[in-house]
């Protein structure tokens, strides 16, 4: 019984912050999404409203959106900022042992 609430904790937890990522992905995306179209491309995508520390964190992204000439839309942007995000955890722990 103690085990069930535990796990139904760390579910509620985990559902908190999944919600809270996607909300600032949302907000990020749509600062990048100059049209408000639902999609970003190389040129269409405006960077001046976002802070520089996160232009850092994007490159990845950018510059596919550069090489590839294609559109994205917020889902694909959230799987790869996501794959970034675990590779800049990765990559930090690997550095702090």
């Amino acid at each position: 019984d103690e085990l069930e609430k535990k796990n139904l904790y760390n579910q509620k937890s985990k559902d908190i912050i999944i919600k809270m990522k996607i909300k600032k992905y949302k907000e990020l995306f749509a600062l990048l999404d100059s049209d408000q179209d639902g999609v970003i491309s190389e040129d269409k995508i405006q960077l001046t409203k976002v802070e520089e520390n996160i232009l850092k964190n994007i490159k990845p992204i950018l510059e596919e959106l550069k090489q590839t000439k294609k559109e994205m839309n917020f889902k694909e942007f959230c799987l790869k900022l996501d794959k970034l995000m675990t590779e800049e955890k990765e990559n930090n722990h690997e550095n702090n042992k």
